[in-house]
């Protein structure tokens, strides 16, 4: 068989002990093995060799969260009890429970809510509610006060003037400041007058239609279908 010299890579006869070509000593070397022929019909074939892996997809991604049901508004019921409680607060004689009617005002706007929706309201959605109400019904309390005292004009000052003079035993620096503070209110249209009172009142009002909106949502939160 015929082996390859090592140096220069010849092809040489096997019993050959030099390379004649560049004369390096080859007898030990082993000779170099023939290509083995396999027949066609023994080869393997394409169909005996394993499939390819195809790699596997990737994990299709999950959808997003569907988004929830927004909630009824506030703003309707709210409104409807703010502008009931500001009515009912700026009318004379009638607003001497305006206390009463704040704190109703906040029971009375979940009662709306409880109207429109058939869901559960909660204490936290009855205090916002209530708040809301609050303002809607300081802005039409506000409004309406300074309409009542441009109607009635300067004949309510005088009246209270005279009420004060008929007490006896006042101090003469009470009944001064008296009279100032009368004076002061007396103004419906004064900025200062205006900002002091309307701030006064929603202090009182987001407090007590607060309250109530959390007792309406105690009284009127449960869902229609736990009542039934």
């Amino acid at each position: 068989m015929p082996k390859q010299c090592p140096s220069c890579q010849q092809m040489l006869d096997d019993s050959a002990s030099l390379c004649p070509i560049c004369g390096a000593p080859v007898g030990h070397i082993d000779p170099k093995p023939q290509p083995v022929n396999v027949p066609l019909d023994q080869s393997p074939s394409a169909s005996d060799s394993p499939a390819p892996v195809e790699p596997a997809p990737p994990p299709a991604a999950s959808p997003p969260p569907f988004p929830p049901t927004p909630g009824p508004s506030l703003t309707k019921p709210a409104l409807m009890a703010g502008v009931l409680l500001g009515v009912l607060s700026a009318m004379p004689y009638v607003n001497t429970c305006c206390l009463l009617w704040v704190a109703g005002a906040g029971v009375l706007a979940v009662y709306f809510l409880r109207t429109e929706t058939p869901g559960l309201i909660s204490s936290g959605t009855g205090a916002s509610l209530g708040l809301l109400t609050g303002l809607f019904g300081s802005l039409v309390w506000q409004f309406l006060e300074i309409l009542v005292r441009l109607a009635s004009g300067p004949e309510d000052l005088h009246q209270a003037q005279d009420e004060i003079g008929r007490i006896e035993g006042l101090p003469p620096e009470f009944v001064e400041a008296l009279e100032k503070a009368m004076e002061f209110l007396s103004d419906p249209l004064d900025p200062v007058f205006i900002i002091v009172s309307l701030l006064t009142k929603l202090i009182l009002c987001g407090i007590l239609t607060t309250l109530g909106g959390v007792l309406g949502a105690y009284l009127f939160g449960k869902s229609r279908a736990k009542q039934s």
